[in-house]
Order: structure tokens, then C-alpha cells, then sequence
């Protein structure tokens, strides 16, 4: 009896905690077209056997610990199973699959079979299949040439007895001796130090079929044509590296600019045969290394590669310490991590051009269906007169086909780019979008509609003022104003302020709550050609401040006297209270003041949360964009818009203004309500309203206590922070509006920048989209370079003009 290898014992302790699932079933299958000879390849399969150790070997269980034995002498069968007939070829290929699928028998049984499939009389498939205890990557084809020759040998009529291979056990004793070597803590120092700082996770896994059942897999297959993978060939070696290399480094560029990573970390199999005697063996001698890419966006494809053959020679000579190891040592179990890598790549680049008598078979690398990393990519180059295949088997609780084909897609895309002529462009420069990337993107912005885009926002208004003057234009409390009664009043004040000394393009805030005499004093400042500023009289004194000394104000505008106006003696206060008497008495005529509609119509402070507050600058082309010929609202002179925001968050600017540029009436609530969802909802029931938007805050508190508020909505908007799918799935299922919708944009874009239609969501669903830009508006979805990257990439989201303008 033998005591298993460190690198057994990695795989046989994995395989027992997953005893059910072929995680370490190795194999190929040969095609052959032509005349084979089933009798002759049983007896040669069993002489290769016989004269090599690693495929006599048996499991045993001593008292609870793995321990392996040499069998002798085997006399092993190779079943011909037969399907000739109709579909013979897609059952042959069925039955192969499910053969290769089934796990061993771990204990006191050969880890290895084969058997033979006829199609035809011309056609046969021949199946190998080991289990990783007793064969690596680098034994698989060691068997079958081993097998082709001696079948060969036979059929020139040479019976001499084979020569027995090098022998295993001798790795057996060579590895004991390193685990107690000096190397082998030189080795453990190396890869404790390498990775000290452990790198994020890339690639998560979930769980989708239940704790305990393994995650199947599946496969996207990409090929690259000979004469460009020879190119690859040529060009690596032109840079003094392998193709390995380049597929490495390939693949750090890829998943650094997809997830935003500085370093990536991926597997790889490493052979462990030192010499050429143990090259020769057959056998388990495999282990796997984390190769830890660092990637620099501002270095070249080139400086890319040298970086990565510079870190794979330190990394090899450290190679022979085990997995396992590395893991323990690392604590990876403490933070709930198996590997440091989530992507595993391996380099199959085996002869595959050997044949049997006149037959020269056709290679075909088996999946059983479970991959323990997210991804395996695996480069299989066996034959070279043939295209090379790029398997990507992904693990479908962690990943999606969709992203595994965009994944073979971009990189596709940078082979092609890199071999013609970008590989000294630096990395974060390379192309992620081909044409048809580019034509989805054009399509996707493609938003162009008919609104005023140079029209004021104060012109729009007095527009629905001639069209239906005595409608209702504003509703608070027991109060009404029709667009006559509100444009009167505006009127009225924006004529008192150019009395005062104000001059066109001035920033005037105005501190007071929501109100109807906040509308009116919007619209006073802007028919006086400013933009206003407004801020909450609830905000620390401090802040308010900030606001008015940041815009550089010269006046402001408050209800009554408020605790801010001590602290600004040199800043003239239009307190309408006090002023009543001056604004009554003048006119109430329209102005006419010359302004453009690129020009600044309000300034909006952000939150400040992750700084310093922001003053931005919105144009009046801006607001008429958000709400005439939108493409995501079709607002009506029926509707009844709430607000209910913060004026001096951007949500008002879609509820002041959508209702009073679109002839609506506009419901203002007072915040004591807001704050009470049952008179809040009672009040919107009693006044009609059509068109509600929620902050997700205060949709997901609200949900419950709205919901017979929802049904009667011709729109119900709801966003600015992530959704709750369960929420939204039970409003659409119990009281659903005409329109519920998703509306994203930061404070820059106007409100909103994308809106999303929720029709339906899937019970599987963890999110809400954000969807797609409303009209004549573009969203560019960029890298941290600035630089367009695919749709549905996490990245950088702006969008230009007339949206938005730069803070201030």
C-alpha cells in the first residue's frame, strides 16, 4: 500500500465531499473513419496497461485514510456497444456523454475505462476515460499514443512484449521527500508573501439548486481559424513569449476592463514533471497555480505580456506546493472563499495527428457538466492542420450564457485588433466594440423628438395661460389659482424685482417651503430672465448660507423672515409678506426679457454626501426636454401632477413643471402630510391625482398604505436608489397604475435621465433595470478612461447636453 500524493489527496478529498459528481473525470474521444480492428485494440489497451503502474492502480480505505495499491495484472474488457440504424451518430454522441458523465467508484475498482462505438461499419468512436487519481492533462494523450503505437506495432506483425513505462511509484517517494524539504517551505514563504493582501473576488457564485446539489455547467465554443491562431504563434514568439502568454495576458485585459480590476487573478495547471523521465510517466502529477496579473492600463498590450511571462517564471518555480496549501495558509475558508481565482485557463496544445493502421482519428475533448470554477477557459490545439477551439465551460450558478458569449465576443475582438496592430496601444485604450456594438449604441441613443428646444420655461407657461386661463393651475390646502391667478401673481413679482435693481442672468435663491408662493416665485425669476436657487428654511443655517455665498446672490426671496437673513446684511431679502403692498400695485402684464434657452433656468445644490454641495446649472431647454415630448410621459390637461418633494431636490422639478408646461394642475401637499401615508393617501384619492413620483425610499415605506392610491394613477414613477423586485412584483399584481415606471438620472441630468416601462418581473428577478435614455437624450457608458464600453458592463454613466450643465 501507498499513501496518495499531496496532489491526490487534494483531489480525492474534494471527490469525497462531492461524492455524486464527476468533478474529476478526464477523457477524450477519437473518431474514426475507416477500419478498426475492436479485438486487436482491447488486446493493446490491456498490454498498455500492464506495463504501466498508474493504470493498474486501486483506491483502498484504511481505516478512514486513502491509500493506493499496483494491481499486478489486469485483464480489463472494452465494450463495443452498437448503434447502427437511423440517427446513429446523434445516439452514439448521447451515449458517450452520459458514459463520460458517470462518477467512479472511488474505492477498490480501476479509476480508469473504455469502450468502443459503432456507428457504421466505416465509423467507430472510441472513449477514454480516467478519473484525475490516476491521470493528468499531460497523461491523457501519454495513453492514447501509447496505444496507437502498440496497435501499429501489432498490425507490422512485431509480438515482441512492450517495455514497461517509467514507473509512478517513483513520484510517490520523490514527493514525500519534497514536503519535507527546505523548498517546500521556501515555496510556502512565496505564496504567503505573494499574496498577503488577498485580491477581490471576480466572479460570485450562487447557489441556484439547493445547498449540497453541484451547479451544472455549461459550454460556448469559440474558434479561431488556423492561419490567424499561427499569427498568434509567430507574434508571441516575435515578443519572446508563448501563446499560453498571450492568452493570459488576453485575458487580464479583458476582465481588468470589464470589472474595474487592477489585478487579475486566474488558475492554471501546472504539469509538476521536473524531468524528462517523469514527462514520459503516466499518472497524477498536476497541480494548479494562482497567477496573479497585475494590469496597467496605461502600459501596452506588449509591456502587458512581459509582465505576465515575468510573473509566471516566478510562479513556476514554486509550482510543486499544492493548492490545498496555499488555500490553508491563506485562511481563504475564514472569508468564505475556496480558491483566489474564479477563472481557470489551461493550454491544451497535445499532438493530436497519430492514427491507427491507415485511420487518422478525429479528437474531441469531453465535459462531464460540472465545472467547479465560474469559468474554465481551455485552448485545444490537438490537430494542426485544423482550427483551434476555445472552450469556455461556465458554471451556470455564477454565470450567464449571454455574458459568456459577450466574454468570447470581446475577445475575439482584441485578438483581432492586438494582431493587427494595436499591441503597443495601451491597454485601456483597446476597442470593446465592434460595429454592430456601435450601431446598438446609435440605436440605443437614437432618441431624437420635436420639443422647444428654444423656447423659455416661463414662455412655455404663458402659452397654456392663453389656451385655457381659468383652468387650475395650482392646489394647496383649500386654495386654488388658476394659470390666469399664477401668471397674474408672477407677473406682479418679477416686475417688483426688476424695480429693485435685478438684472438678467442673476442666481436669486428663494428660501421657502413648498407652497404656491414658491411656484410663484420661480416663475417671477424667471420671466425677470434669472435662474432661482431653491433652498429648504429647514437646513441648518450653515448650509443655507453656503448655498446663497456659493451662487454669488445679490437678492433673495422668503415667505417671511427667516433665522438666515441675520447673517446676510449685505444681501437684499424680498420678503413677500412684508411687500405685499408693492407687489399688488404693479403690473401684471407679461415680460419680455431676452434670453436663450441654452441660458440657466435654476441651479440645484446636490446632497453633498459625498463631499462638498454642488450648485448645477440646469438650462431651460433642460426642463423642457424632462417634460414635452418626453417619450416616456404623455401628460394631459386632465392630469393632476403631486408635489410632494423637497423644493430643493430635482424631483420637484418634474412635478412643478411637467403639470404647469403641459396645462395640468399641479397638487401641492403639505410636508406634515407627506409624512402621514394615511392622510397623504387620503388626500390624493380626494384630489385626483394621476401622476405620482416616489423616491424608492418612500415607495418601498409607502407601498402598503398607497395602494389603493396606485390603482387610480395614469403614472406612478418611483426610483433614484435601487428597487425592491418583490415590492414592484406585488403593486403590479394587486393594485397596479396605467404606467409604473423606473426613472434614474443624477441631479446634472435634469431629474431623469433613462426611464424603464415595468410591465412584469420575473419571480427570478434580483433587479429593476434603469432603461433606456428618453427622448433627445444620450447615455454613454464609459470606463474609467472615458472610453465607450458595451452595454450592460458595470462603468461610468454621463450624459451631455441639453440634459445638463456643469456645476458651478
Amino acid at each position: 500500500m501507498y499513501q496518495l500524493t499531496s496532489v491526490q489527496q487534494v483531489v480525492w478529498l474534494d471527490q469525497i465531499l462531492n461524492s455524486n459528481a464527476p468533478y474529476y473525470n478526464l477523457g477524450v474521444t477519437l473518431k474514426f473513419d475507416g477500419s478498426i480492428d475492436p479485438v486487436l485494440l482491447e488486446e493493446v489497451i490491456n498490454e498498455v496497461a500492464n506495463t504501466n503502474e498508474a493504470m493498474r492502480l486501486v483506491m483502498r480505505l484504511e481505516a478512514g485514510v486513502a491509500c493506493q495499491q499496483v494491481q499486478p495484472r489486469i485483464d480489463v474488457r472494452v465494450p463495443l456497444v452498437d448503434f447502427s440504424g437511423p440517427d446513429a451518430d446523434e445516439q452514439a454522441w448521447k451515449h458517450l456523454r452520459l458514459a463520460f458523465a458517470r462518477p467512479f467508484k472511488l474505492y477498490d475498482e480501476l479509476l480508469w475505462e473504455s469502450q468502443l462505438v459503432r456507428v457504421n461499419a466505416s465509423r467507430h468512436y472510441w472513449l477514454l476515460k480516467c478519473h484525475h487519481l490516476v491521470c493528468d492533462g499531460t497523461g491523457i494523450p501519454l495513453i492514447g499514443h501509447a496505444i496507437a503505437n502498440a496497435y501499429n506495432r501489432r498490425l507490422r506483425g512485431d509480438t515482441a512484449p512492450l517495455e514497461s513505462g517509467p514507473s509512478y511509484l517513483e513520484f510517490l517517494a520523490d514527493d514525500q521527500a519534497y514536503l519535507s524539504s527546505p523548498r517546500f517551505q521556501r515555496d510556502k514563504q512565496f505564496w504567503c508573501e505573494r499574496f498577503a493582501q488577498l485580491p477581490a473576488p471576480m466572479l460570485a457564485s450562487t447557489d441556484r439548486h439547493g445547498p449540497g446539489a453541484p451547479t451544472p455547467s455549461r459550454q460556448v465554443f469559440w474558434t479561431i481559424e488556423r492561419p490567424i491562431f499561427d499569427r498568434l504563434k509567430a507574434f508571441s514568439a516575435a515578443c519572446e513569449c508563448t501563446v499560453a502568454h498571450f492568452m493570459l495576458a488576453l485575458l487580464a485585459t479583458y476582465f481588468a476592463r470589464t470589472y474595474h480590476l487592477d489585478e487579475v487573478v486566474i488558475g492554471l495547471p501546472v504539469h509538476n514533471r521536473s524531468t524528462a523521465r517523469q514527462k514520459r510517466t503516466l499518472g497524477m502529477f498536476s497541480s494548479i497555480i494562482p497567477v496573479g496579473i497585475r494590469v496597467d492600463l496605461q502600459r501596452s498590450f506588449i509591456d502587458l505580456l512581459d509582465d505576465v511571462a515575468a510573473e509566471l517564471r516566478r510562479c513556476y518555480r514554486h509550482q510543486r506546493f499544492p493548492i490545498a496549501d496555499i488555500n490553508r495558509n491563506l485562511k481563504l475558508a475564514q472569508v468564505g472563499r475556496k480558491q483566489l481565482f474564479d477563472v481557470t485557463f489551461s493550454l491544451e496544445g497535445f499532438p493530436g495527428d497519430g492514427h491507427l493502421g491507415n485511420v487518422k482519428p478525429a479528437s474531441f475533448a469531453m465535459h462531464h457538466g460540472f465545472e467547479q470554477t465560474p469559468l474554465a477557459v481551455f485552448v485545444r490545439d490537438y490537430h494542426r492542420s485544423e482550427d483551434v477551439v476555445v472552450e469556455f465551460n461556465y458554471n451556470t450558478g455564477a454565470l450567464q450564457r449571454e455574458a459568456v458569449e459577450d466574454a468570447q465576443k470581446r475577445l475575439g475582438l482584441l485578438l483581432k485588433v492586438i494582431l493587427e496592430d494595436g499591441s503597443a496601444q495601451q491597454v485601456g485604450a483597446l476597442p470593446l466594440l465592434d460595429e454592430r456594438d456601435q450601431a446598438l449604441l446609435r440605436g440605443f441613443n437614437d432618441t431624437h423628438a420635436d420639443y422647444p428646444s428654444d423656447r423659455l420655461i416661463n414662455q412655455l407657461f404663458e402659452d397654456q395661460v392663453r389656451l385655457a386661463p381659468e383652468a387650475t393651475a395650482v392646489v394647496f390646502e383649500d386654495r386654488r389659482l388658476s394659470y390666469a391667478e399664477l401668471n397674474q401673481h408672477a407677473n406682479q413679482l418679477a416686475h417688483t424685482l426688476r424695480q429693485q435693481g435685478m438684472e438678467p442672468g442673476e442666481f436669486v435663491p428663494i428660501v421657502m417651503p413648498r407652497c404656491p408662493e414658491m411656484l410663484i416665485a420661480q416663475l417671477a425669476v424667471l420671466k425677470s430672465g434669472g435662474a432661482y436657487v431653491p433652498i429648504d428654511p429647514d437646513f441648518p443655517v450653515e448650509r443655507q448660507l453656503f448655498m446663497i455665498q456659493d451662487c454669488g446672490a445679490l437678492r433673495a426671496i422668503s415667505a417671511q423672515s427667516t433665522a438666515v437673513q441675520l447673517h446676510t446684511a449685505d444681501l437684499a431679502w424680498l420678503v413677500l409678506d412684508a411687500m405685499r403692498h408693492l407687489t399688488v400695485s404693479c403690473s401684471s402684464l407679461d415680460l419680455h426679457v431676452q434670453r436663450d434657452a441654452t441660458d440657466a433656468a435654476y441651479v440645484m445644490y446636490t446632497s453633498g454626501s459625498t463631499g462638498q454641495p454642488k450648485g448645477v446649472i440646469i438650462p431651460h431647454r433642460g426642463v423642457n426636454r424632462l417634460v414635452i415630448n418626453s417619450g416616456y410621459v404623455d401628460l394631459l390637461p386632465s392630469d393632476c401632477v403631486v408635489h410632494c418633494s423637497n423644493p430643493a431636490f430635482d424631483a420637484s422639478t418634474f412635478e412643478v413643471w411637467a403639470a404647469l408646461l403641459n396645462g395640468a394642475r399641479t397638487l401641492i401637499v403639505p410636508t406634515p402630510t407627506v409624512l402621514q401615508p394615511s392622510l397623504f393617501g387620503s388626500l390624493l384619492a380626494a384630489k385626483g391625482a394621476t401622476v405620482l413620483w416616489l423616491t424608492a425610499g418612500l415607495f418601498h415605506q409607502y407601498a402598503d398604505a398607497l395602494a389603493n392610491v396606485f390603482a387610480q394613477l395614469r403614472y406612478l414613477l418611483v426610483g433614484g436608489d435601487v428597487l425592491d423586485p418583490g415590492t414592484i412584483r406585488r403593486v403590479l399584481r394587486e393594485n397596479a397604475p396605467q404606467h409604473l415606471l423606473n426613472g434614474y438620472g443624477p441631479t446634472e441630468s435634469t431629474t431623469f435621465a433613462t426611464t424603464h416601462r415595468i410591465a412584469s418581473v420575473d419571480e427570478r428577478s434580483s433587479s429593476i433595470p434603469i432603461g433606456r435614455p428618453i427622448a433627445n437624450t444620450q447615455i454613454h457608458i464609459l470606463d474609467e478612461r472615458q472610453k465607450p464600453i458595451p452595454i450592460g458592463w458595470p462603468a461610468r454613466f454621463t450624459s451631455p447636453e441639453p440634459a445638463w450643465r456643469w456645476a458651478i
